[in-house]
């Protein structure tokens, strides 16, 4: 079967990953467009891929009206994900998206009626889904190994300083970056929430301790399932001098599983209805090649072999958004937030720091 036709939006930092991937994968996925409104980056990610026989633009539309893509991905600014991933859609393009699919619930919602009227697929970067560490736990979880689930924690603590705002404008600001949790924190709260169900609560409090910039600098919550269990998240940006790194931990009526590490490489325990399985799992911690298997399931989608790359669906992408939104919410409104949540933007928590200090109505 021939590969995929491929184009490319977005030269930044993070598409870096993206066309690192594809190459890898060269048997399922052709590189043919690329597309930045900065022909000097662009030019750089050229060159430093040696990426030859490549058309490229400096408009979406330009990239967008080619008719042999068949795959469109997306690495602009999260403030930009909605109009060029609405765009895609009305030129009949499957979307590959980076992480948060949008900073707006209400488009959220759109972009999943238009791909169902278009019949084409959005598939939102939470690699990490695809890590066989994650996989593991998620698959025990599905066949009830665990037993009841009682307790979640989701831990964040890494270091970002003015020089990393200073690299981007679009970083710090709640309109075009979203905050923290969306941008830093948002996979750890994914895997979070793919693994203990669905929401029906968040009390969440957020912090700035930097008043020349405008999003949060520290998270905490308590969120409350429907199925009863609970779960607790912090996470910060000003841990020094430099990143300690993440925690995901589950404890359950026949087990309890913790996994952390700058990298989530740690397997701290593996524990499972009387045997510990820790020494034998851990190898798994070593494989970070998701990207691979996130890009290599979305491939067996669209050419019909199988569905697991539903489990970064849109659908799916909306429950992690929800779940962060809630705790701004929370916050906010300094009040416990039900879940689902009909309507949210980032741009509601404009007000809310004034000169680095928590806002008081």
């Amino acid at each position: 079967m021939k590969p995929l036709r491929i184009g490319l939006i977005g030269c930044g930092h993070i598409a870096k990953k993206h066309l690192a991937t594809i190459q890898k994968n060269k048997d399922l996925f052709q590189l043919t467009d690329v597309c930045d409104t900065n022909p000097e980056q662009m030019d750089v990610v050229m060159q430093d891929y040696q990426l030859n026989n490549i058309t490229t633009h400096i408009s979406t539309s330009s990239l967008l009206s080619n008719k042999e893509l068949d795959v469109v991905v997306i690495t602009t600014p999260s403030s930009l994900h909605y109009g060029m991933v609405q765009s895609a859609l009305q030129f009949k393009k499957h979307v590959i998206v980076e992480k948060p699919l949008t900073l707006n619930l209400k488009e959220v919602d759109h972009l999943i009626q238009l791909a169902t009227l278009k019949q084409r697929e959005i598939f939102v970067c939470h690699q990490l889904r695809y890590r066989p560490i994650f996989q593991e736990i998620k698959n025990k979880i599905m066949h009830n190994a665990f037993g009841k689930i009682y307790s979640g924690v989701g831990l964040m603590r890494i270091n970002r300083s003015s020089p990393y705002f200073e690299e981007a404008t679009w970083r710090g600001t709640w309109q075009t970056d979203g905050g923290m949790l969306c941008n830093q924190g948002l996979h750890f709260i994914d895997l979070l929430c793919w693994f203990m169900g669905d929401l029906a609560s968040i009390q969440g409090k957020i912090v700035n301790t930097r008043d020349w910039k405008e999003t949060e600098d520290i998270a905490t919550a308590i969120l409350n399932y429907r199925n009863g269990s609970i779960a607790t998240i912090y996470s910060d940006i000003v841990t020094n001098p430099s990143n300690i790194g993440y925690l995901i931990s589950i404890t359950a009526e026949k087990g309890t599983v913790s996994i952390s590490g700058p990298n989530f490489n740690q397997l701290e325990r593996f524990y499972l209805d009387g045997a510990d399985l820790t020494e034998t799992l851990a190898p798994l911690t070593t494989d970070t090649e998701e990207h691979s298997y996130m890009y290599q399931a979305i491939y067996k989608q669209l050419v019909k072999e199988d569905t697991t790359s539903s489990m970064i669906s849109p659908t799916e992408a909306r429950k992690s958004l929800e779940c962060l939104f809630g705790i701004y919410q929370s916050s906010l409104l300094s009040k416990e937030q039900a879940i689902p949540m009909k309507q949210f933007a980032t741009t509601d928590m404009t007000n809310m720091f004034i000169k680095g200090s928590e806002r008081h109505d």
